[in-house]
């Protein structure tokens, strides 16, 4: 029975010193987190965070309308600028849902239903009743409209219902360590083509931002991004691949995150964006034409976007309006991104609707050979992520990389104790032996002398 108890004693010392050693050795060799996270490229329902793919975009949609307060002064020439009030913000709460069509070893296709649910929410707007309230803004054939929020939000303008509108979006994308981490969720075809349709394919050349191929839908990224890594997302509701801009490393919930810029001080359109309507375009505006269309005529719109009240842009506002206050922490578009695992964190995309008149349509205002006219601008807000996805951030960005070297430390530990065990259990066996055969030495003596 000592003897059973002793093997047996030695057998689990020896299995769990082979364990401690071959975790110390796997632990040498690989970091759990690139595994882990290598792992997730996958795309498996068991990815920590497939819950928040499937409803993005989510958040707060807000919206801020430029009313136009002294319409008549202005008109009859006793203002020499037109005074704007802002109003907002409007607030609409988002969900969006994205259905997996297909999926293969190396790719997936989905479909991206954005914004499947817009909900008005009375109580983080500016005002419950909001809609209800009048507003005087720029028409294209008279000078000015008055029309309640709600018309021109769902009637008039439109802006929900054209910027917004449920659009067949059909990606088909990367996963899978096959074309490399760095390719993870990159775009290989958009319904079915690698470029984006418009409604006047032909005038856009090679350079245009409407190739979707690489670039990304904005929900997911490919994990370990540097600062120089390149990344492009296609913004449906801007009709074309908008670069990210890497501006800096900033602190987000206790991670350290990347901060994107979607469009930089002055930064000039590509030359198929940069006219509208037969207007060059200040920096910082690019042309939307194509993706829009007048709800009044059915016909193109000289639409351009910029940042909101004109941030960034070479326009010299000033000129024609009172009531503009570009600043930064209000108007500038940005992308929050970790970068181990490719997370968005944070988003706020900033862009503003502006309608280009130009002398024949503003015989009221002869001193303006043109004139850029802001409508409204909106900021969508990404609501905060999920507890799961939160938790899973902690385990692979911040506890992973402190635990593999406990673990490493404990396991050699582990190992180094077991094998004293082992040799400490040998001895005391020896030692042992050496008394009972000492004592039967000693016995057999005695029984001799006797």
């Amino acid at each position: 029975m000592f003897e059973f108890r002793f093997w047996l004693r030695i057998a689990s010392l020896l299995s769990f010193c082979a364990l401690t050693i071959c975790l110390f050795v796997i632990s040498c060799c690989c970091s759990y987190q690139h595994e882990w996270i290598k792992a997730n490229t996958d795309f498996e329902d068991s990815m920590f965070a497939m819950d928040m793919w499937k409803h993005s975009p989510f958040g707060k949609l807000k919206i801020y309308i430029f009313n136009v307060t002294n319409a008549e002064n202005y008109l009859n020439g006793r203002d020499e600028k037109i005074h704007l009030q802002q109003i907002g913000p409007i607030t609409y709460d988002i969900k969006s849902y994205n259905y997996i069509l297909h999926r293969a070893k190396d790719s997936v296709k989905y479909q991206k239903e954005r914004f499947r649910y817009i909900d008005f929410v009375p109580y983080e707007s500016i005002s419950p009743d909001i809609l209800s309230k009048t507003i005087i803004q720029f028409n294209k054939r008279f000078s000015f409209l008055s029309s309640s929020i709600n018309d021109f939000l769902h009637s008039i303008f439109r802006p929900l219902n054209n910027i917004f509108e449920r659009k067949d979006e059909d990606f088909t994308v990367n996963i899978g360590p096959k074309h490399g981490m760095e390719n993870f969720f990159r775009i290989l075809t958009l319904n079915g083509e690698h470029s984006i349709k418009t409604n006047d394919r032909e005038i856009f050349n090679e350079g245009c931002p409407i190739n979707v191929q690489g670039a990304f839908d904005n929900s997911l990224f490919p994990p370990f991004i540097t600062k120089n890594t390149s990344l492009n997302i296609f913004a449906s509701e801007l009709c074309r691949v908008v670069p990210l801009h890497y501006q800096r490393e900033e602190m987000e919930d206790g991670l350290k995150c990347y901060r994107y810029l979607l469009l930089r001080p002055n930064e000039a359109a590509p030359d198929c964006l940069s006219e509208a309507n037969g207007v060059r375009l200040p920096k910082g505006m690019f042309n939307i034409r194509k993706c829009l269309y007048d709800p009044w005529h059915k016909e193109e719109v000289s639409l351009a976007f910029s940042a909101p009240h004109f941030y960034g842009s070479s326009y010299n506002w000033s000129k024609y309006f009172e009531g503009l206050n570009p600043n930064t922490k209000e108007h500038e578009a940005f992308i929050l991104l970790e970068p181990t695992t490719g997370i968005p964190i944070n988003e706020r995309l900033r862009f503003q609707s502006n309608t280009i008149l130009k002398s024949d349509t503003i015989s009221k205002f002869p001193d303006s050979p043109h004139m850029i006219v802001p409508r409204f601008w909106y900021d969508f807000e990404m609501a905060e992520l999920p507890f799961s996805v939160r938790f899973g951030l902690y385990i692979y960005v911040s506890a992973m990389p402190v635990l593999q070297p406990m673990i490493m430390v404990v396991s050699l530990l582990g190992a180094i104790w077991s094998l004293y065990k082992i040799g400490r259990l040998i001895l005391q066996r020896k030692r042992a032996a050496a008394v009972a055969e000492g004592g039967q030495s000693y016995y057999h003596e005695n029984t001799t002398s006797m």
